[in-house]
């Protein structure tokens, strides 16, 4: 019995240990939402997908679907984002982001928009070499990005990376994340 072989391009949100050499890894992906898979010995040290397989890595990603899960079939690495790991406040953004989405992307829905402005935003991040970057301002404009793409706020507002929205937000902090908090509450995510 052969089975067919899923091809996706992913972000590997998350990954936990499976076993005694595999992992389960978290991915967002563009059309089929959030996703998991199980990638069985690729802990071992002859494992060609090892290295490529660490949170934070864009790539593509071959998968088979069984009865109850989905297993790994190989990667192809894109852009791993070790900057933003190497700092401390850029991780914590990142993880913000990833618990964020874990929280209001439901279910195996296509979001290829969203996931291309997430991944603009992860670029951005990963650049930003001004330490004095008030750092939260990419997560607030990621996040209004993922709302914005749920149906949530607004179409582009604040939501693109230009140096005139930076300003603002930066100016409208407080006010913006009530606004933001208060559609979360409103909607129940």
């Amino acid at each position: 019995m052969t089975h067919q072989i899923h091809q996706t391009e992913g972000l590997i949100m998350d990954s936990n240990e499976y076993g005694e050499a595999g992992k389960i890894l978290q991915l967002l992906t563009p059309h089929f939402g959030i996703i998991t898979l199980f990638a069985v010995g690729v802990r071992e040290q002859k494992s060609k997908m090892r290295s490529s397989l660490n949170i934070g890595t864009q790539a593509n990603f071959d998968f088979v679907e069984g009865k109850e899960v989905r297993r790994l079939t190989g990667v192809f690495e894109k852009k791993v984002y070790t900057k933003i790991f190497e700092s401390v406040e850029k991780r914590n953004v990142y993880l913000h982001i990833v618990s964020f989405l874990k929280r209001v992307v439901l279910g195996e829905v296509e979001h290829a928009d969203m996931f291309d402005s997430i991944i603009l935003g992860l670029d951005y991040l990963e650049n930003i070499v001004d330490k004095s970057f008030d750092l939260e301002i990419i997560e607030i404009i990621i996040i209004l990005n993922i709302l914005s793409h749920l149906g949530y706020w607004e179409k582009d507002t604040y939501t693109n990376f230009s140096e005139r929205n930076f300003k603002y937000i930066e100016s409208q902090k407080k006010e913006i994340v009530a606004q933001i908090n208060s559609s979360i509450k409103i909607t129940n995510l």
